[in-house]
């Protein structure tokens, strides 16, 4: 189970629903659960925003109008994530394209590389 599930899961929605662009209050409440978990998890704003298909400027919006409850919410999430699922390569990784000359051929392969 990958992070975005496991957080899905424990707010009781589906992850289409919580990447979905909607502003329905429930959805956006839990949405910005799900951005103080990846924050809790030391994630950037862009990075954030790129699991849950938000710009960056929408994910500081939301970490800045999230309330107690979320943040509370949001810290239980997390702490039952590190103990329910030790292993951390369940999180997201951070990966960069990168371009590779290729000599022999004359051209260039693009490769997704691990940062």
């Amino acid at each position: 189970m990958t992070s975005i599930e496991f957080i899905a899961q424990e707010l009781g929605v589906t992850v289409k629903q919580l990447t979905a662009p909607t502003r329905k209050t429930e959805t956006v409440r839990k949405r910005w659960i799900a951005i103080l978990v990846y924050r809790l998890f030391g994630f950037s704003y862009t990075r954030i925003g790129g699991h849950l298909n938000l710009n960056h400027n929408s994910v500081q919006n939301g970490i800045e109008r999230a309330g107690e409850a979320e943040r509370a919410k949001a810290k239980e999430i997390y702490i039952k994530f590190k103990n329910e699922q030790p292993d951390w390569n369940l999180l997201p990784k951070k990966t960069k394209i990168v371009k590779i000359p290729d000599y022999k051929h004359g051209t260039i392969i693009y490769k997704e590389v691990e940062i």
